[in-house]
């Protein structure tokens, strides 16, 4: 573009924009917007008197289950119209009208599959519409119902997780479950394959004292709990050190020979709680010696007893030798 050019271009454009500017303040703009508005609204209202056809959805609910029976299949929950009208009530229906639920009576019904078809509401649904709507289809066509006997059982409650115990806290007895069964119902091929319930996943930790946690019971699929919770409660105490020298025992020889070790007491170390202190004493722990286990000249040492009351159990020495002699 040459220089003479820009000059006439310029005046060109403000000429323009003088000119868009006097239309957009005058008179004729408004007479144009007004006339446009009008247009449209006809056409909208031409536009609606047509018909179309859409969807809506009507909630359903199901009363009075059928004692000591348990439905099987998903039941729908939403019965889904298609309907024609014109779209002034259409747009009504879907952005402006609730819907009362379809209540089906389900305490007639005996074990057994039965299918409803929802043709037989089609009454109940034309009251809450325009006598102008027309019902074209209902979907679903019919409601699938599968009744089956319910059965009960007792089962026990197993603990899924951690129980730990805070620092110079000793678990005192085992871990408490309360009710430490409940009862499950279902119908029976299920129930038969169950025999006990877990907890969801726990962690009891840090226990000084007495816990008690309430803890949720996992779900089983189309079964149902006598309760959804159980609570589980763990002990614990302080923890003191105690040493008792204990006789080492030995496994009956062959007739005619004994076992003797070196040596013939050990210490056994453990961790005690103090209302157990004077519980435990050495006639309470066995130290056993197997020549079966053996390891060269000398035996590794076991020691049963008290299990309940102490841990952290400790042999000194954890092995002994041995020989085999002939009784006198």
């Amino acid at each position: 573009m040459s220089r003479k050019e820009e000059p006439f271009l310029l005046k060109y454009l403000k000429h323009e924009g003088k000119e868009i500017r006097k239309f957009l303040t005058s008179r004729d703009l408004l007479i144009f917007v007004f006339f446009l508005i009008v247009s449209t609204g006809l056409w909208a209202l031409q536009a609606m008197r047509k018909e179309y056809e859409t969807i809506i959805q009507i909630p359903i609910t199901y009363e009075k289950a059928p004692e000591g029976l348990v439905q099987q299949a998903e039941l729908p929950q939403r019965l889904l119209i298609t309907v024609t009208d014109d779209g002034t009530s259409l747009v009504r229906y879907r952005w402006m009208h609730s819907y009362n639920p379809i209540a089906i009576d389900i305490s007639a019904y005996t074990d057994g599959t039965y299918s409803l078809p929802t043709a037989e509401f089609e009454s109940q649904i034309q009251k809450q519409l325009n006598p102008s709507t027309k019902i074209l289809r209902i979907s679903p066509s019919s409601i699938d119902l599968e009744f089956k006997e319910l059965t009960k059982k007792e089962v026990p409650v197993v603990f899924n997780g951690t129980v730990r115990m805070a620092q110079q806290y000793i678990q005192q007895g085992d871990l408490e479950i309360k009710p430490s069964h409940i009862t499950i119902f279902g119908i029976k091929s299920v129930i038969d394959s169950i025999d006990h319930i877990e907890t969801e996943y726990a962690e009891l930790t840090d226990i000084s004292g007495t816990r008690n946690q309430r803890v949720k019971l996992i779900d089983a699929p189309n079964v149902s709990f006598s309760q959804d919770s159980v609570n589980c409660i763990q002990h614990s105490e302080r923890y003191t050190e105690k040493v008792l020298e204990v006789p080492v025992r030995t496994k009956k020889a062959n007739k005619g020979f004994k076992i003797r070790t070196f040596p013939v007491m050990v210490k056994v170390k453990f961790h005690v709680g103090l209302s157990n202190y004077d519980k435990v004493t050495a006639d309470k722990l066995t130290v056993f010696a197997n020549p079966e286990d053996a390891v060269g000249s000398r035996i590794p040492l076991r020691i049963t007893g008290a299990e309940d009351m102490i841990n952290s159990v400790e042999i000194m020495p954890s092995s002994v030798d041995y020989v085999t002699e002939k009784n006198d």
